[in-house]
């Protein structure tokens, strides 16, 4: 008399299909979740279904009267929506969506948006910097930046990567660089104790070193030089740049010239050999600056070393900012093979090939900026915006990268090798 857990399940199956009247629906897991293997049926459905095929005759006799098919997961498949796929859905608004219209439509043309016609600081400098960044930040509003590790938790022990450079920068344009170090510690920015100390005295030795290059510079009779806007036309675009107005920044000699001073807590040069892509903030308010008719030199003093750029003639600085311009322009309508350090790479081997007989070498120079190596990580990964449109060096356009290179970024070098000659004139 006692109960068999078997018999009893295949006589509740018995009794729910004498149950039903009009319809009875029979389903079961038919993939393993962790490998996505077939899954067999119970037994008593396996016999069910055994049944069904012996006791009925499908009119084509390769066929089984039932044969079960795997139920797509989401409502939004293609398989519910097939014409004799078997399959229906019952989410409504899946259905309305994927229902063809009663009418012909006509297909959505989709046109690119212009340009904008006014042009501001902000757009040259994102041109400057990563040129990619104008078609996906400006054009698509679409930001790709990789989400930064939380390290609120770790004490400061070094000063080293973007959150130290931040720290730098901030002590190096302080009106009083010793309050701000007190603030800094205060907000646990610096480390404590001995560890914090060594940091403080570090970063008053950088200042005073960078500060002691721009020195040499400035004149006692310097005085403010009051803000003021650069408007030019070009291209069918309005450009408004703002200079002048920042005493840390910008100076006025006696005689009418203007000194613009930027400084770098980073180095500016890489094994005596200049670093462009630092540069491109101090490029444009030179460019500016000449253009609108006031001869200044700028210099960018760096951990390292000190980068001066002499003064252009207005009609040299208007015709390279008319350039951007107009590159801008393009930048906006597709991304552009120029990536900034790979470029600035190839400017600066290309230079160097010039100068030697040495074969030349500056494509495989900026390849490996690109992909980078064991010692340091290439652009192509630090990047978002460059990983997103080219995965290799290959991929890019390399005459037109060429080209574009030697246009952007080959006059900012050019400025600056000026300098450097005329010093070693003025020397011998």
């Amino acid at each position: 008399g006692d109960r068999a857990r078997r018999e009893d399940d295949r006589y509740l199956f018995l009794e729910a299909l004498l149950s039903a009247r009009e319809r009875m629906y029979i389903s079961w897991q038919g993939r393993r979740a962790s490998d996505h293997a077939p899954l067999p049926a119970s037994v008593l459905v396996a016999q069910l279904t055994d049944h069904l095929n012996q006791s009925y005759v499908h009119p084509d006799q390769d066929q089984k009267v039932f044969n079960a098919q795997l139920q797509p997961l989401q409502p939004f498949s293609n398989a519910y929506f097939k014409a004799g796929s078997g399959f229906s859905t019952y989410a409504a608004d899946w259905a309305a969506l994927r229902q063809p219209p009663n009418h012909p439509s006509r297909p959505e043309v989709l046109h690119a948006s212009p340009p904008p016609d006014i042009l501001t600081e902000q757009s040259l400098l994102t041109l400057l910097r990563q040129p990619l960044e104008v078609f996906f930040k400006h054009h698509l509003q679409v930001h790709l930046d990789s989400p930064q590790t939380d390290e609120d938790e770790n004490e400061p022990f070094n000063l080293n990567g973007l959150h130290g450079y931040i720290l730098k920068q901030q002590v190096l344009y302080a009106s009083q660089p010793e309050q701000q170090l007190v603030q800094l510690k205060l907000q646990g920015q610096l480390a404590m104790a001995g560890g914090g100390e060594v940091q403080q005295s570090a970063l008053q030795d950088l200042q005073k070193q960078i500060h002691a290059r721009l020195a040499a510079y400035q004149q006692d009779t310097d005085t403010d030089l009051p803000a003021q806007q650069f408007q030019t036309q070009a291209h069918g675009t309005t450009l408004t740049l703002p200079w002048g107005g920042n005493p840390q920044r910008w100076r006025l000699h006696a005689d009418g010239t203007a000194l613009q001073m930027d400084m770098r807590s980073g180095d500016v040069k890489r094994k005596k050999i200049l670093r462009l892509d630092t540069l491109p903030s101090l490029w444009l308010g030179h460019l500016c600056a000449n253009a609108a008719g006031t001869s200044t030199t700028s210099v960018l003093s760096g951990a390292d070393d000190l980068v001066c750029m002499p003064p252009l003639k207005p009609t040299d600085a208007l015709v390279l900012l008319h350039d951007l311009m107009l590159l801008y322009q393009q930048a906006w309508a597709s991304p552009l093979p120029l990536p900034l350090k790979t470029a600035c790479e190839f400017v600066l081997a290309n230079n160097r090939q010039k100068k030697s007989d040495k074969p030349s070498s500056a494509i495989a120079d900026a390849k490996k900026i690109f992909h980078g190596n064991r010692f340091y990580t290439g652009e192509c990964q630090t990047s978002a915006y460059v990983q997103r449109v080219f995965t290799r060096f290959e991929d890019m356009d390399l005459e037109l990268f060429v080209s574009l290179a030697e246009r952007v970024y080959g006059p900012m070098l050019h400025c600056c090798q000026t300098d450097a000659q005329e010093q070693e004139q003025e020397t011998a």
